[in-house]
């Protein structure tokens, strides 16, 4: 006859395990701290991210949000988007332009409740591209809206910018480039760090 053995058993230490670095969920703090990040091209995929997280952290509560822009802009209307959205949360929109805020990026970075630029930041307006293969009829009514999304644009810049007429022009010509050290002359930017 075989001799029964206790086994002993052994517990697991319910100690929770200390987090490595590698564990961290970056996204969520960055979340939890109300910072958002406008990178890329603005797009119906971008704005719909940037959109659900404005207004997810606009509801959760009224502390300003802190949008990081670093996007050589995209679509006008996917933009304009954003803007009606960062003015209708509850919450404070500030912007900061961190590299480079170009084209639709640069009207949504004037458009916070406090603008603020990086050292080396770029900001950067130009006139609208659009491309429309159609029946001549559709193409005119394409340029009309066009031009009413122009004067939309241009409505915000003069609200929330000191531009010059000469500079507009320019903007709508061309391309106008200003660099961090005279943004704040411009009313691009009240803060440059």
């Amino acid at each position: 006859m075989k001799k029964k053995t206790k086994k002993k058993i052994v517990k697991k230490s319910k100690k929770p395990k200390k987090k490595g670095i590698l564990e961290i969920k970056i996204d969520q703090i960055l979340y939890n701290t109300r910072h958002v990040y406008l990178t890329g091209v603005i797009d119906e995929k971008n704005t719909k991210n940037i959109i659900k997280e404005l207004r997810a952290l606009g509801e959760i509560n009224s502390k300003p949000i802190i949008m990081h822009i670093n996007s050589r802009g995209g679509y006008a209307q996917e933009g304009l988007a954003i803007i009606d959205t960062m003015r209708t949360i509850k919450a404070p929109v500030i912007t900061v332009i961190t590299g480079i805020a170009a084209s639709m990026a640069g009207i949504i970075s004037i458009t916070g409740v406090e603008r603020i630029m990086t050292k080396n930041a770029v900001w950067m307006s130009h006139n609208m591209a659009s491309c429309t293969c159609d029946y001549f009829e559709k193409i005119k009514d394409k340029v009309a809206y066009l031009y009413q999304l122009e004067k939309q644009i241009f409505k915000i810049f003069r609200t929330r910018t000191k531009l010059t007429e000469r500079e507009l022009t320019k903007s709508r010509n061309g391309e106008l480039w200003i660099f961090a050290d005279d943004a704040k002359k411009k009313g691009i930017a009240d803060i440059v760090i």
